[in-house]
Order: structure tokens, then sequence, then C-alpha cells
């Protein structure tokens, strides 16, 4: 499941990298149903807030609920687009809070997440969004479960190495499905499945409306296919296929499923880089 929200265009075992610990800051976070939750701390907080990473939300977002939990003045009204549907939400919310000491973005966009929450089964207060990846190197360390900004690193020759590139409001990558061309798919920690591409030649009228990689329902078939990512190939994996582009003008997305099959996951948007450690 995945939630993305952007604000009216306002939006195997390989060597280890050799980036050295000494002025990385670690964010630890926990595996849950597929996403990625990490705690947060603020100064109006008795107890941490749960937070998804959610490098596929073109703003860091705090739920409506949270906002009002803290006691917190709404910012001004603004319309937002979501998947499939338009909703009302707030920004910018101003908001100042920790992960482990790792400092995040102080603007927000405030919007209802009751339905995440409820799909979680666990009230979620917000999600870390693309915004935290800019201007910097963020590490997803799978194995250890640690997020790790750091100042620099230096690669193994065993890790690959993707472009990636800063779409409207989203990190992109290339993905070569099946003899096609690569293409360029959004990079989303925030979809638990591993890949959702867009197929307008698939089959839809028997396709279920199902909650896929958004919180209203839309429809989508579910097929396996064989894809690489450089030169890492991969056989018979499940893919969700939909017959119009889930963002304007992307053809898919890479989800956490996917991304968490890797040992470390290296987001390098200053040199617009992609790493994978098997």
């Amino acid at each position: 499941m995945r939630w993305w929200l952007g604000l009216l265009r306002l939006l195997v075992c390989g060597c280890p990298f050799t980036e050295s610990a000494h002025g990385a800051q670690e964010i630890p976070f926990e595996l849950k149903g597929g996403l990625i939750f990490v705690r947060v701390e603020s100064a109006g907080t008795k107890e941490p807030l749960h937070f998804i990473l959610d490098s596929g939300a073109g703003v860091s977002v705090l739920n409506l609920q949270t906002v009002r939990q803290l006691g917190l003045t709404l910012a001004s009204l603004a319309a937002v687009r979501g998947v499939g549907s338009e909703a009302s939400g707030f920004w910018p919310q101003h908001f100042t809070a920790t992960a482990a000491s790792v400092a995040l973005t102080t603007n927000y966009l405030a919007v209802d997440l009751s339905q995440l929450s409820e799909a979680c089964a666990l009230n979620v207060d917000g999600l870390i969004g693309a915004d935290f990846f800019e201007g910097r190197i963020v590490q997803i360390d799978y194995e250890a479960r640690r997020i790790r900004v750091l100042e620099n690193f230096t690669t193994s020759a065993h890790a690959e190495k993707l472009p990636l590139r800063k779409g409207r409001q989203a990190l992109l990558t290339q993905v070569q499905i099946e003899k096609a061309k690569p293409q360029w798919l959004r990079v989303d920690t925030g979809c638990a499945s591993e890949l959702e591409w867009v197929n307008s030649k698939g089959t839809f009228k028997s396709a279920p409306r199902q909650i896929a990689v958004g919180l209203s329902p839309i429809s989508k078939c579910e097929t396996t296919l064989d894809f690489a990512l450089g030169t890492i190939r991969f056989q018979n994996m499940r893919a969700g296929i939909h017959s119009a582009p889930i963002f304007s003008g992307e053809m898919g997305l890479v989800g956490n499923a996917l991304l968490a099959r890797f040992k470390r996951v290296t987001f390098d948007e200053r040199k617009g880089r992609l790493y994978l450690e098997p």
C-alpha cells in the first residue's frame, strides 16, 4: 500500500560499502507491513510519533489528527491531489521534529491520514517525504535496520550504480521491463509492493477495483514480469499492471518490497545516483 500526496503542483552477498561511520547520523527503523517506520520526537510530544519513510511522497506530511492533538495552529487551506482523488490539506504546516537527533523538515502538508492508519493498524502521525533526501546522501540499511545520513561514501565494486533523477515531485530511476527500453520509474519506499507498471496493452476489464498504490480504489491486474535494475536481473517477479499512469508523466514505481531485497540502498540526490548492494 502506498499513499502519495502532492500539493497543487507545488509541489546475495557482496562486499559492503566502505563508507566511514565517522560523522554519519543514524536513525533506527522497523519494517512493518513492508513499510519503514521511524520514531519521531518533538518538544510538544510526550511519546514518540510514528512516521513512515516515504521517498515517493512529494513533500513530508503531518496527520491532521496529530496536528490537533499537538494543539498546532493550522496553516493555510490548500487543495491536495492524491492517487485518483482530491482532498483538502493545509500548507505549510510548521512543525519542528527530529528522528534519533537527525533534524527533519520544518514544513509539512497537513492532511487526513486516518485511512492509512487504519490500513496499517497503527496510528500514522506522518510521512518523511522526498524533501528529506534533497541535497543529502541517505542510505537505507535493510540488514541493520538503520537509515544513515552520510557526508560521503565510497562504493564497492559489487554495488550496482543506477541513475537517479528528480522528477516534478519524486525521485526516479531507470528500470528495463521485459525487453523494452529502460523507463523512468519512481523509487518509492512508501509502496509495500515490488513493482507497479503502466501498460495500456494489458487486459483490465476483469481487474478488480482495489487499494493498490493509493488509498483510493483503482483498477489494476497482477502478473509476473522479468525486469532489470542495471545489470541485476529479476525473473518472474510479481507486478501490478495499470492501464493509466499512477502519476502523470511516469510509467510506474519501484516499491519497498523490491528495495528490501538488497542489503543496503543509498540515495545520492546531489550526484544523481542510486546504489544497490546485493
